[in-house]
């Protein structure tokens, strides 16, 4: 293996797409171009890429997202993910002082004693972003000597040798020293350096130390994807295949395009067979899990179609089986965030045509409860003028036998002589009460018999039993509607949630 223990090798070396992307004070440039940047180069990789990646049909249609957005870049190597590259490592280092994180960590390195020290480190700083490295490098050299303990100062220090003056052992050295100081502070500026660190190990040959390193990183910070790639990387030069797949996998989970990345990548020739294993098992069980929850799916959304007469997500269904067809990764995966976002739709759907049907049943409540009301109102209006009419009939008919009682009561008590006090009493309220009391009640009776009369009258026309004109057939929608709300309640929705693909 070529050493390349005083220059720049092959992989440390800017791609053409990021020749324009220079030091400078204007960060918020530089994220846009590297966002810009990256956005191009991954889509003409992508171009180029096996057709277990990426189908022919996807690079035609256009629709891979391959930028990784400007806040994506702001937080530097970590969220760069396959989009970094070692030839921006001076620029994705001075986005990295930038973030909140690093300026915290200075500032709690800040005493007294050590003001001088970031002062120079400042000016460091500001050199660098000039691109006056010599001056960069004295200033940050001078930092170190009033405070070793700042790990950042060695990071830049370990940049400066490595890009720059190209010695590697000084580079190491730094890089060593930046882990060293970093633990106590960060992990994640540990395995940042780490990663370095093993880089110039792979210039020097020395795989197995870099493979080391990069296993460390992976311990400190589980969700460094680069690290994990990296570490793919070393362990394929020693053909652990095994192992270099197991880390490659875990990178690609992390961010999808680095199949793209590795695709394209030399160092994996070695152990190609066993990277396009790798892209087929991603392939295959995405694809497989995908069919089982595109079936649950569909035939959810079939039973509640076939209750409202619709055709709803047959579009979607449509771009499903277009995707899966042309069987390749990262159209499994559109496949399957298609499917994440569609069981929400489903489950929305099947409530709002239970919503549905509920509403009409409850206005078909409300016209059953209208047309029995209209009823009572015609009952009413029939009813009551014919009860009036009867009673004062009743009443009619009665006052003649009412007359004839209380007159024949009355001339029986007066035919009585009043001989005694008890007698005089009778004669009183025979006359007095008795008689009309009788009188008003034959009338009260004719008076009930008329009105009595009328209700039968009025319930023979208005029977309790029959049902006003169209209730029958509203209670059988009803009884229609109430059938598919059961249908619906049968449906168990949890199955979109159990057959839920983990990639």
């Amino acid at each position: 293996m070529v050493l390349y223990k005083n220059g720049i090798a092959p992989w440390e070396m800017r791609k053409e797409y990021y020749q324009q992307i220079q030091l400078g004070k204007d960060i918020r440039s530089q994220i846009e171009s590297i966002n810009k940047q990256t956005k191009a180069m991954m889509a003409a990789q992508i171009k180029s890429t096996s057709a277990q990646i990426v189908s022919q049909d996807r690079v035609i249609e256009g629709v891979e997202e391959v930028s990784y957005g400007i806040e994506k870049v702001e937080q530097g190597i970590h969220e760069l993910k396959a989009a970094f590259e070692w030839g921006l490592s001076e620029v994705v280092w001075q986005i990295e002082q930038n973030r909140d994180v690093l300026k915290d960590i200075h500032e709690s390195l800040k005493n007294p004693r050590h003001t001088k020290a970031e002062e120079r480190r400042e000016k460091g700083e500001e050199a660098y972003s000039n691109g006056w490295i010599d001056d960069a490098e004295e200033e940050f050299l001078e930092s170190e000597k009033l405070n070793k303990f700042n790990f950042s100062v060695h990071i830049s220090l370990g940049m400066i040798y490595l890009f720059h003056k190209k010695n590697k052992d000084k580079a190491l050295s730094f890089f060593e020293k930046a882990v060293k100081y970093a633990k106590p502070k960060s992990p994640y500026h540990v395995s940042f350096s780490l990663l370095y660190s093993a880089l110039i190990k792979r210039d020097l040959d020395q795989i197995e130390e870099a493979e080391k390193d990069t296993s460390i990183a992976i311990e400190l910070t589980p969700n460094f994807a680069e690290a994990f790639y990296q570490n793919a990387i070393y362990n394929a030069f020693l053909e652990n295949s095994d192992k270099s797949m197991y880390s490659l996998e875990k990178a690609i989970k992390l961010d999808k395009n680095y199949c793209v990345k590795a695709d394209n990548e030399s160092a994996f020739e070695p152990i190609k067979k066993d990277l396009i294993k790798l892209f087929e098992k991603l392939r295959d069980n995405i694809n497989i899990k995908c069919k089982k929850q595109i079936e649950t799916n569909y035939n959810l959304v079939s039973t509640i179609n076939q209750l409202m007469g619709a055709n709803r997500f047959d579009d979607t269904f449509s771009r499903l089986e277009t995707l899966l067809n042309r069987n390749s990764y990262f159209d499994g995966l559109e496949a399957f965030n298609m499917l994440s976002s569609l069981k929400d739709e489903i489950r929305e759907y099947h409530k709002n045509v239970e919503k549905h049907f509920r509403s009409l049943v409850s206005n078909i409540d409300s016209q059953i409860s209208r047309l029995y009301s209209e009823k009572n109102d015609k009952k009413n209006e029939v009813g009551k003028p014919l009860g009036l009419f009867l009673l004062i009939l009743g009443v009619i008919v009665a006052t003649f036998p009412g007359y004839i009682s209380c007159n024949a009561y009355v001339e029986n008590v007066q035919n009585k002589a009043p001989d005694t006090l008890s007698g005089v009493i009778d004669h009183f309220f025979g006359t007095f009460i008795v008689g009309p009391v009788i009188f008003f009640l034959i009338l009260a009776v004719g008076g009930a018999v008329g009105w009595g009369i009328a209700y039968l009258i009025n319930c023979a026309i208005f029977r309790q039993d029959k049902s006003p004109e169209g209730v029958d057939d509203l209670r059988e929608k009803k009884s229609y509607y109430e059938e598919r709300i059961e249908l619906l309640m049968s449906i168990c929705l949890d199955s979109l949630y159990k057959s839920r693909v983990d990639v």
